[in-house]
């Protein structure tokens, strides 16, 4: 799930407010290529559905990030998500 920063809050909780993408499938992962792949089934934006979705993996000590290798079509236009984590001791 990709959720903008800075939404306005809700009256209705049944009434999504700002860009939202979510998305539910399997993965697979090439370790040689450093590729997740996501075999989207099920999305918020239903041209996702069906689609396979590759992420660049990058891992430096504690810290983990991907990227998508290309732009992703979306209702705003395209992006390119980059998520960020980091392990907690």
């Amino acid at each position: 799930m990709l959720l903008a920063g800075g939404r306005a809050k809700a009256a209705d909780p049944r009434t999504p407010i700002g860009p939202l993408v979510a998305y539910f499938g399997t993965y697979s992962v090439s370790e040689a290529d450093k590729i997740l792949t996501y075999h989207i089934e099920r999305a918020t934006w239903p041209n996702f559905e069906g689609q396979d979705q590759k992420r660049i993996v990058t891992i430096k000590g504690d810290e983990m990030s991907y990227k998508s290798q290309a732009p992703i079509s979306s209702p705003q236009g395209p992006f390119v998500p980059n998520l960020e984590f980091k392990r907690i001791k």
